[in-house]
C-alpha cells in the first residue's frame, strides 16, 4: 500500500472494496451488483457529507466540482448498469478514473492541508455516515 496520511490510506481501502465488487460484476457475477450499488451509494453519500462539507472552506473548488460531477455521472450509470452493457462499461471506466483522481489528488491534498485531529474527525464522520441505514 502506498504511504499517505490517514485520509489517503483509509479511503484507498474503501475504494479497494468497491473495485473488488465492480470487477466481480464486470466478470459476470450478478450477485455483486446490489452490494456494489449499496457500497457506491453509501460511499458517495458519506463522502459528500463528511469530506465535502468539512472541506468546503478550504480551496480548490475546481477539483471539488469535478468530483461532485463524477459522483452524479456515476449514479446515473449505476441506475442503468444491470440492463445496459454500454452503461456498465462507462461506469467501470469513470469509476476507475474517479478513484484515480481522488487517490492521486484529492485525498493527498486533504492529508496535507488538514492536521491529524481534523483528519481523524473527518474519517470518523465518514464512517458514521457510511454505516447509516439509507435508501438510495
Amino acid at each position: 500500500m502506498e504511504e499517505g496520511g490517514l485520509i489517503s490510506t483509509r479511503m484507498r481501502e474503501e475504494h479497494g472494496k468497491m473495485i473488488v465488487l465492480l470487477n466481480n460484476f464486470m466478470k459476470g457475477d450478478p450477485d455483486s451488483l446490489e452490494p456494489l450499488k449499496d457500497a457506491q451509494g453509501r460511499h458517495v453519500f458519506a463522502e459528500e457529507k463528511a469530506i465535502m462539507v468539512f472541506y468546503k472552506n478550504k480551496k480548490d473548488f475546481k477539483l471539488l466540482s469535478t468530483i461532485l460531477e463524477q459522483h452524479k455521472e456515476l449514479r446515473g450509470y449505476l441506475d442503468k448498469i444491470e440492463l445496459d452493457k454500454k452503461a456498465a462499461a462507462k461506469f467501470e471506466k469513470l469509476m476507475k478514473q474517479h478513484i484515480g483522481l481522488e487517490d492521486s489528488k484529492f485525498y493527498p491534498m486533504l492529508d496535507k492541508e488538514l492536521n491529524s485531529k481534523e483528519q481523524e474527525e473527518m474519517f470518523k464522520e465518514f464512517m458514521v455516515l457510511f454505516n447509516q441505514k439509507i435508501d438510495f
